[in-house]
């Protein structure tokens, strides 16, 4: 699966770079400031919002409300618990410091509301691909690590801003990670998933 996505990503980089076919519409760059929220298995082992993320993206458009491109971001996601934590055979309390780290690398794809590029520009898009996934867990002297990469949909709403020579870019998502080997706790359900919220900017080029 991981071959065929990658293949996938090849094909939509040489679309985004060089088709001269489509020339007379844009290109589009964001990079993104990206605040997490972990939910479901995620939040099991990681709650509450977490302030480390960035992602860069690159869109190519096929006409004035529809583009392809690729993401890839970078999700930091860290706490230190004394809660008790539930295993597969048991629970287990103390100091805990549990970390995750999230890149995706993903296709996208985006539909716009409006067609004018000096208007406000709601959209809506889907991004699919991998994300690597490693999770810490460190209790005491003891520590467990796993890494292993996820197969990734995330749906995404958002809207361009024009700003001048430079626009704004705010937009909300949900990362689902689908489930691949085990938790660092051991746990056999390793599905992912957290809410993104982002803010940034994007540079645009006919």
């Amino acid at each position: 699966m991981t071959k065929h996505l990658l293949s996938i990503l090849f094909l939509t980089l040489v679309l985004v770079a060089g088709n001269s076919s489509l020339a007379q519409y844009s290109n589009m760059t964001s990079l993104t400031y990206d605040v997490t929220l972990p939910v479901g298995n995620s939040a099991d082992f990681i709650d509450g919002l977490q302030w480390r993320g960035v992602a860069f993206e690159a869109r190519r458009f096929l006409d004035r409300q529809f583009s392809i491109g690729f993401e890839f971001g970078w999700h930091i996601q860290s706490v230190k618990s004394t809660d008790l934590l539930q295993l597969p055979n048991g629970a287990i309390s103390g100091t805990q410091v549990r970390g995750t780290n999230a890149l995706p690398l993903l296709v996208t794809a985006q539909y716009y509301l409006s067609k004018d590029r000096q208007e406000i520009r709601p959209y809506a898009g889907l991004g699919a691909g991998m994300t690597y996934i490693d999770q810490r867990w460190d209790l005491g002297l003891y520590s467990l690590t796993t890494y292993n990469w996820h197969f990734t949909l995330k749906p995404e709403v958002g809207v361009i801003i024009p700003l001048g020579d430079v626009d704004g870019m705010v937009a909300a998502s949900y990362t689902h990670a689908f489930d691949s080997g085990q938790t660092a706790y051991g746990n056999e359900d390793n599905t992912q998933q957290y809410f993104v919220f982002r803010v940034g900017l994007v540079w645009s080029r006919f």
